[in-house]
């Protein structure tokens, strides 16, 4: 009985801990945030999306821009 009550508890945190969240992408420079993107993913896969927010943010040569999860 106590190895199943332990596997599904081990099984429940794993399914929170995989849960999608809501994260924020903020965009700043040194005027403040210009942009902030309202993420529901992952962890992993927000801080993916707001790399490529940040690459755009960047594409520009000596930009102050950044973009960063919050």
């Amino acid at each position: 009985m106590y190895p199943i009550k332990i596997a599904l508890a081990l099984l429940i945190i794993c399914f929170l801990t995989s849960c999608q969240k809501t994260y924020t992408c903020e965009c700043t420079n040194p005027g403040g945030v210009y942009a902030s993107y309202t993420l529901k993913e992952s962890k992993t896969e927000a801080e993916a999306i707001c790399a490529q927010y940040n690459a755009e943010a960047n594409s520009i040569p000596w930009s102050e821009n950044n973009c960063a999860l919050k």
